[in-house]
């Protein structure tokens, strides 16, 4: 059996815990000054007005202009996301992370340790609330798509089960319109077809299937019945990315930045044991129009060495004001083993063990100084306007 398991409206529920003034009212976390940047999360009182992740801040203000707009603190964030996945982890041997605030369990054999799924769903939820304050919302099913499927019916604090042998009904009753990762171009076709529930799908023909459904579509119909985790590639990237104070098409400006942001990466990363070996720069442009570069290198774990990439790709993409820049680092390789002399790499250990130790911010390369001008700092580094964190 496969456990899903979601924090509800994670920022928001975070930002309740530390101002508990700001508990049941419609907070928005992702700006709380001007129109610029995206809503991060929004808890559910201000999901009533329509608001959601990733919609521009200045349409939630015009569809909710008394909620509370906040920038949030995503170094915060990052603690109790960690205290969350180490309480995850004594549940389970076997624990897939998907996101800061999503993760599915394998319970399958854990019952003689903690009883029967749901009792096992009912422990975990209690303990994340004792822990942290945090509610949980728990699926559990027989594979990843069951599980995530069912807790999306019962949010927000909600805690679900679905036996094996009640599943064809479960997958009968589901609308199409709840199948996360079908894609939309594939849900259409099945509709176009009359199709309506997930079971609907299931009792095609898979030579039928293959006509209908790209390679996206059949993976999500073989997750459905995949009772199996994935574990050997847990993390596949790791990114930072922020809107910027105030937009612009000078590269020179937004060098300080991404340098920074890629440092924030590589910390990241260094800290799962990895390095890279393909870099990925992100442009949002005044129009909200989005684009993506990316160029494979050599496996790396030095910032100087993934900016100098970046940096390129960036100077390749700007033609127009920029609100956002991000940068993701893809493609990981062990860290250990590979070039463990190189003066770079002995520096670069260097640089991360007094961060680690003091701080962020307790050193900083050259090409950052400048942020100091139009960024505040606040004890781990500067505070971005909407950042964001990925793996």
């Amino acid at each position: 059996m496969i456990a899903f398991c979601d924090i509800d409206a994670f920022y928001a529920s975070v930002e309740e815990i530390l101002r508990p003034e700001l508990k049941g009212k419609p907070i928005i976390v992702g700006g709380s000054s001007g129109i610029k940047g995206v809503v991060a999360t929004a808890s559910y009182e201000a999901r009533r007005y329509g608001v959601h992740s990733g919609m521009p801040i200045f349409q939630a203000r015009k569809l909710c202009p008394y909620c509370i707009f906040l920038d949030g603190n995503f170094r915060v964030y990052e603690e109790y996301s960690r205290k969350f996945f180490n309480i995850l982890e004594e549940f389970s041997p076997i624990v897939e992370h998907t996101s800061v605030d999503e993760a599915y369990l394998d319970i399958t054999g854990c019952e003689r340790l903690f009883g029967t799924p749901p009792e096992i769903g009912r422990m975990i939820k209690s303990r994340v609330f004792e822990e942290t304050g945090l509610k949980v919302t728990i699926g559990i099913g027989i594979s990843r798509a069951v599980s995530k499927m069912a807790a999306d019916t019962v949010k927000p604090d909600g805690l679900i089960y679905i036996p094996e042998e009640e599943t064809p009904e479960f997958l009968k009753s589901t609308p199409l319109e709840r199948a996360k990762g079908l894609g939309k171009e594939n849900r259409e076709r099945l509709k176009n077809m009359g199709l309506k529930t997930v079971g609907d799908v299931l009792a095609l023909p898979y030579n039928i299937l293959g006509k209908v459904l790209d390679r996206g579509g059949l993976n999500w119909v073989f997750s459905l019945t995949d009772r199996g985790l994935n574990t050997e590639e847990k993390v596949k990237s790791v990114g930072r990315e922020s809107t910027l104070y105030h937009n612009t098409g000078d590269v020179k400006v937004l060098f300080p930045l991404l340098y920074y942001l890629v440092e924030r990466s590589v910390r990241d990363m260094r800290r799962k044991g990895y390095r890279t070996t393909r870099v990925v720069v992100k442009v949002r442009f005044s129009d909200f129009k989005t684009i993506t570069r990316g160029k494979r290198i050599p496996a790396t774990d030095i910032s100087s060495d993934i900016f100098r990439v970046a940096s390129i790709l960036l100077e390749d993409m700007v033609d127009r004001f920029v609100r956002l820049i991000g940068v993701r680092l893809e493609g990981f390789v062990p860290a250990s083993g590979l070039f463990p002399d190189d003066k770079k790499e002995r520096l670069e250990e260097g640089i991360h063990y007094i961060r680690e130790r003091f701080g962020f911010n307790s050193i900083l390369h050259a090409r950052v100084l400048e942020m100091k001008r139009n960024y505040v700092e606040d004890g781990d580094g500067f505070r971005l306007r909407t950042p964001s964190c990925s793996h």
